[in-house]
């Protein structure tokens, strides 16, 4: 099946609740009606080609301290240490770091990202889930890439946190 990133929406009240406690993040995530829900974006298997497409870099390079468009699906900040959601514990942006993404997303053009794709790049620093140069996949992370940033312009506009999960 392989490692997929999901992107939700939340509150801050509804942050501050999951840090308190995360079960209630997990209840959500997992609940029937999140698959299809406005406030969650799956990035399938893509999230490591996207990572790519706004750093020149796959998410296992990433390093503290991030800038603003480096936390749009990694922030190393997690809810609860100890969960587990799938490959590992949910991490999370506040409000006020989603607008700081959200404008570092919307201040690069698609010609910027268009252009840093590249194949042969991406296999060699093993971006997820690799084999770039025996797939047409400029596009399909550029389709990607923009349900991304659209999120963000969401969550920034509605004055939410943002949580990922790997799972």
């Amino acid at each position: 099946m392989g490692m997929i990133l999901s992107l939700i929406r939340v509150s801050s009240e509804e942050l501050n609740s999951f840090l308190e406690n995360s079960n209630l993040l997990e209840e959500k995530f997992y609940a029937e009606e999140s698959i299809d829900a406005d406030w969650n974006v799956d990035l399938g298997k893509d999230w490591d080609g996207v990572q790519y497409l706004l750093s020149g870099k796959g998410s296992f390079h990433l390093k503290e301290p991030l800038n603003p468009i480096d936390k749009s699906m990694f922030t190393f900040k997690l809810i609860d240490p100890e969960q587990d959601l799938g490959y590992g514990p949910a991490q999370y942006l506040t409000s006020a770091e989603v607008k700081e993404t959200s404008v570092a997303l919307n201040s690069v053009t698609h010609n910027d990202f268009s252009n840093r794709f590249n194949a042969d790049e991406m296999d060699r620093q093993s971006v997820y889930p690799g084999g770039w140069t025996h797939m047409d996949a400029k596009e399909y992370l550029l389709n990607s890439l923009n349900k991304l940033i659209k999120f963000y312009s969401e969550a920034a506009e509605n004055n939410e946190a943002v949580i990922t999960i790997m799972n």
